[in-house]
């Protein structure tokens, strides 16, 4: 069964495309000054980000959709859990629909690129 996708919110360190060049201020996470970045360690071309989803099975009924949404909204944008994710240095972004698909599209065939790049993908 296919999954809807709807909604997420990211968080991300470092990155080149623009999107979350948009979000990131700096290429090392401030609350880890002691941690290498991959360009330090020699990996100019390799990056880190981490972004969460929520999917739903496809036919979920509208309804459910609408209230997961606005409960996800109403999380990402609490005051307290910006400020921990502030504390953090962790943008936070929130997503839906079409927009969310084509991130989701993007960073997928990105991921796999990277994976077969280094010769753990076997192409279908």
């Amino acid at each position: 069964m296919r999954s809807q996708r709807y909604c997420y919110s990211s968080g991300s360190s470092s990155s080149r495309s623009r999107e979350r060049r948009r979000h990131s201020r700096r290429w090392r996470v401030g609350a880890l000054p002691d941690v290498p970045t991959f360009k330090e360690l020699g990996y100019p071309d390799a990056e880190f980000y981490i972004w969460a989803g929520v999917f739903a099975p496809k036919g979920t009924p509208e309804p459910a959709l609408a209230k997961l949404r606005e409960t996800l909204r109403a999380a990402v944008g609490d005051p307290d859990f910006k400020a921990a994710m502030d504390k953090l240095e962790t943008p936070i972004v929130f997503k839906q629909g079409d927009e969310f698909a084509r991130f989701f599209e993007t960073d997928a065939r990105r991921l796999a690129a990277g994976v077969r790049k280094v010769g753990r993908i076997e192409a279908k």
